[in-house]
């Protein structure tokens, strides 16, 4: 419908009594329950060696799980395993032993030539390659936009990180993870955890290797390359960090992600947990959408980098806050299914106001309160579900939540 049209009804007078707008369901009528999922296996680590080819668009290379079955005699695994992923090779075992496998919808299915055990430690290498349309998306410049930083990244959460990467994916399994990444000359990549080492190889390519050594759920695992320019803060021996592309000056960066270690510093205080993590790194994105709490490193849209003609007026401490207090409630503690997202989102959507009367007074703090008021009954206006709801359609509840 066109503005002219909505123009003209507004301004109708209502002919008698008006009716609120009736609530539109949380979820279609038909919409089954979810219930938890049941594990085969515990998934210890995730070793991940890929290419990330920005002018093919694809993403290619093996992922090696380390695994036990939780059951006697398993024989058989299901994976998640994105559509437009072509997996040409599992292998098992120390001798990479090849497995039967097949793949139909969304789930990699595997087939063992002998039963393994519980006390059984069994490492699945599968080869793979493919252009994702979710999960992992490739930023490059155009004809409408030729200054357009050529970016690389991911966005797990919900249940999208298996569209590039083959892996149990749901939160209620916590692996460590190794990413050993290779893109072209000059790009970088900032993922979970330390970096290892880095290697500059002879054909104009550059391999990173990041190493998680604490577990973390996969819908955190992250990749992110661009030509990254990198600015550095400290609280006490935590390195904090933030990532801009290149065309990003430090005023910049830090008029976005400055407060960062005063926020850390509130936050240990007031959880009574040290922040659990060997980093933090925030990595400003284009054409990422809000912010995403992968552990230990967060996704940032670059529309946050405010100027300074901009900075006198608003700011985005808020999502900075938001974000760095999911490493608390959502990394360090995961919901164990999407029903209980409720749990990550309310105390990091809490947090923020707490560390903004910490920085700007109770008045803040009341307004911000108050605002969350406000969106909550909008909400509500428009649909009403439990805190805790197993009906819904995953995307929605991840969105709405």
């Amino acid at each position: 419908m066109g503005l002219a049209a909505l123009t003209a009804i507004a301004q109708t007078p209502p002919a008698g009594p008006v009716s609120p707008p009736a609530r539109r369901p949380f979820a279609s009528p038909d919409t089954p329950r979810q219930t938890e999922q049941i594990r085969e296996a515990d998934i210890k680590h995730i070793k991940a060696e890929l290419v990330l080819d920005g002018q093919k668009q694809e993403v290619r290379g093996m992922v090696t799980h380390t695994l036990s079955p939780l059951h006697p005699y398993l024989t058989s695994l299901d994976l998640d395993c994105g559509p437009k992923l072509k997996v040409s090779r599992v292998a098992v075992g120390p001798h990479a032993a090849a497995c039967k496998f097949a793949t139909k919808g969304e789930k990699l299915s595997i087939t063992f030539d002998k039963p393994y055990r519980p006390n059984d430690t069994v490492d699945l290498a599968i080869t793979y390659s493919g252009s994702p349309e979710s999960g992992l998306h490739f930023v490059a410049p155009d004809p409408a936009n030729p200054e357009k930083p050529l970016a690389i990244w991911t966005q797990g959460e919900a249940e999208d990180n298996h569209h590039w990467l083959p892996c149990y994916d749901y939160p209620n399994n916590r692996v460590t993870t190794e990413m050993i990444i290779t893109v072209a000359h000059p790009l970088s990549v900032v993922s979970n955890g330390a970096l290892v080492d880095t290697k500059e190889n002879c054909d104009g390519t550059r391999t990173f290797h990041w190493k998680m050594d604490q577990p973390l759920s996969t819908y955190l695992i992250t990749l992110t390359a661009s030509e990254f320019v990198s600015f550095h803060d400290r609280v006490g021996n935590l390195p904090v960090d933030y990532y801009v592309t290149k065309d990003v000056d430090e005023a910049t960066a830090r008029r976005f992600m400055g407060k960062t270690p005063a926020m850390i510093r509130f936050f240990n205080d007031k959880t009574g947990q040290t922040y659990p993590y060997c980093k933090y790194a925030q990595i400003c994105l284009p054409e990422f959408g809000g912010g995403m709490e992968n552990t230990s490193a967060t996704s940032m849209t670059d529309a946050a980098l405010l100027d300074e003609i901009e900075a006198l007026e608003s700011d985005e401490d808020e999502l900075v806050a938001h974000e760095l207090a999911h490493q608390w409630f959502g990394a360090l503690m995961t919901c164990k299914d999407w029903s209980h997202i409720w749990l990550n989102e309310g105390f990091a959507s809490y947090f923020d106001p707490l560390f903004a009367e910490h920085d700007k007074g109770v008045d803040e703090f009341r307004h911000r309160m108050d605002g969350e008021l406000k969106s909550y009954l909008g909400n509500d206006r428009m649909y009403r579900c439990p805190i805790v709801e197993t009906r819904y359609k995953l995307r929605w509840i991840c969105l709405t939540r």
